[in-house]
């Protein structure tokens, strides 16, 4: 039994992410067009979908919706992480819905019961089976997803201010510049 701890206690733990990339050249390098990335910037929001095109300054993603969102100069930091039951248990429900509907509309009708009834009681027998089923398949299959923590460059603020000056002699502006 010692021995077996022993064993278990020298047994290298596996790192939850490595850095892949550090820069918009370095993640170019590593991957290709398509790959789904999930993208964190400084403000917290989330932007998750396919990488569309990485150039030396910048990198696009095109979302479930649609929608291109460019993310321009900035430091990231690019790594491979675990995706998680969330799908998996997502997919399970998804099927058991879908599969609870088709066994309403084959079995419940003549019967009666009403066929929202007749759902709803499948639905709450077979979502949490479906759920269950689907977390465990996910789990038997590892996913990684690219995660990229961006932080966008500051955008540099420059103002001019102009200031009359006057008295009873003499007339000018005042001019500030902060860059």
């Amino acid at each position: 039994m010692w021995l077996s701890v022993l064993a278990l206690a020298t047994i290298p733990a596996t790192a939850g992410a490595q850095t892949i990339a550090n820069s918009f050249e370095e993640l170019r390098s590593q991957l290709a067009g398509g790959q789904v990335v999930v993208v964190m910037d400084a403000a917290g929001h989330r932007t998750t979908g396919k990488l569309s095109n990485v150039s030396p300054r910048s990198f696009e993603v095109v979302t479930k919706k649609g929608q291109t969102q460019t993310f321009g100069e900035g430091k990231l930091t690019a790594f491979w992480k675990d995706d998680g039951l969330g799908n998996g248990v997502e997919s399970g429900m998804e099927g058991a819905l879908a599969f609870d509907l088709l066994l309403t509309l084959a079995v419940g009708r003549g019967r009666d019961v009403p066929l929202a009834q007749f759902f709803a009681g499948g639905a709450i027998l077979l979502v949490p089976a479906g759920m269950g089923i689907g977390a465990a398949v996910d789990s038997l299959f590892h996913h990684k997803e690219l995660h990229v923590d961006y932080r966008p460059a500051p955008v540099k603020k420059t103002t001019i201010y102009v200031a009359p000056l006057a008295d009873a002699r003499r007339r000018g502006v005042s001019l500030s510049i902060r860059y």
